[in-house]
């Protein structure tokens, strides 16, 4: 009976210190996995810090496109307003060609090409060669004057 008590001591200690270990096992397990959450967790707040970021970034940039597209549509309005004014200058035979490029070699081509476009009219009255002092002016007007009068 002493043996069997004593058998039984062992016995319940040796459960005793193996259900602590367990125990202690455990609480080190669920610990570490705290542990490990808690650094999941700042993770996890440093991206969603990190995505706040991104996403007020590609609002910012899509703003900024959005008025750099306005601008551009402005312009190009202008442009084509400016090029179609420059045109109607420009010989029928040359628009068939400058329809193969785009607005702003068009623009480039008129602007360089300005000189040759314009049409030239009627050139004024030259001076005459030999300069008549007053004297002499007054009396061919008498002379025209009698020449017409005998006439009609």
């Amino acid at each position: 009976a002493d043996i069997d008590r004593i058998v039984t001591e062992r016995l319940e200690r040796e459960r005793k210190k193996s259900d602590d270990k367990a125990q202690k096992a455990k609480e080190e397990a669920e610990a570490k996995a705290l542990e490990e959450q808690q650094k999941f967790q700042e993770l996890a707040e440093k991206r969603g810090t990190k995505v706040t970021e991104l996403e007020t970034s590609v609002t910012d940039l899509t703003t900024k496109l959005e008025t750099a597209t306005a601008k551009a549509e402005r312009f190009e309005a202008a442009l084509n307003g400016l090029l179609e004014k420059q045109r109607k200058a420009v010989p029928e035979h040359l628009v068939a060609l400058l329809d193969k490029l785009d607005p702003v070699e068009q623009l480039e081509w008129l602007a360089s090409n300005t000189d040759k476009l314009t049409v030239g009219g009627v050139p004024g009255t030259p001076k005459g060669q030999n300069g008549m002092t007053d004297a002499q002016k007054q009396e061919a007007s008498k002379d025209a004057q009698r020449f017409y009068r005998s006439r009609f």
